[in-house]
């Protein structure tokens, strides 16, 4: 909720830190409520095709078909085409702002910093090109990952969150609690923390959900201990850090 800059991008939106910081809120207490309808009804279709066992199509290979299969065969036709508009405009909401998130970190923080510099409309022309590349990209993926034997879409969703988030994590961590993170201390503890990330899942029994707070903790200490050692920029961190933020407000 506050290193994704698919959600930050909307913090930014705001009118004041203030009306952020209630949209991180309110974004976390309503991702409990959505977590908990999600696991209701889950159960619910648990509870129905334990109750009417005839029902269930045995030709699913994946539990990810279950949701999809009572939705076509069991609830009205009305309700089920609502339902599933409903899931496809879900699907767009969070796919437009991760390409949109994408196109700007590309233009903002790397050509407006590496190349020389162009007209404002030569930068949205740019995002717009950069949108329909990263649409045909992201489908390109999909299409690739459809090829393999994955039996819960969820699980694999999280086991990348979790390989890949908590190192973003960990960076965030380091850049708003501490004064001593430097750019090559970072980097060094973000790809020591995937090369962890790997042995982790590799070599352990540690659950997918675990993932995340080793990456992150291990992105964290490793970074801090580089930032310790190495040189770093002198710079100033006025309202950057915890420790420097009543300097940015007086």
């Amino acid at each position: 909720y506050i290193a994704n800059q698919t959600l930050v991008q909307r913090y930014i939106s705001t009118r004041d830190e203030k009306q952020a910081a209630r949209s991180v809120w309110l974004a976390g207490f309503m991702g409990v409520i959505t977590s908990w309808l999600l696991i209701a009804v889950g159960t619910a279709i648990y509870g129905y095709y334990r109750a009417f066992p005839d029902r269930v199509n045995t030709q699913m290979e994946r539990p990810d078909e279950i949701f999809p299969t009572f939705i076509v065969n069991e609830m009205p036709a009305g309700i089920a085409g609502l339902l599933i508009a409903a899931i496809f405009s879900a699907a767009m909401s969070s796919l437009d702002s991760a390409i949109n998130s994408s196109s700007a970190v590309i233009v903002t923080d790397l050509h407006r910093r590496l190349r020389p510099p162009i007209t404002e409309r030569a930068y949205l022309r740019l995002s717009r090109v950069l949108t329909a590349l990263l649409g045909l990209f992201g489908t390109g993926v999909a299409l690739f990952l459809a090829t393999f034997e994955i039996r819960s879409l969820f699980d694999k969703t999280m086991e990348f969150f979790g390989l890949f988030g908590g190192g973003l994590g960990g960076i965030f961590l380091l850049g708003i609690l501490t004064t001593r993170a430097s750019s090559s201390g970072v980097l060094i503890g973000f790809f020591a923390s995937s090369v962890i990330q790997y042995f982790v899942k590799m070599h352990t029994p540690l659950h997918v959900f675990v993932y995340i707070f080793t990456g992150m903790a291990s992105c964290y200490l490793i970074g801090y201990a580089a930032s310790l050692v190495l040189p770093r920029e002198r710079k100033s961190l006025d309202g950057l850090t915890v420790h420097t933020a009543t300097s940015q407000s007086s």
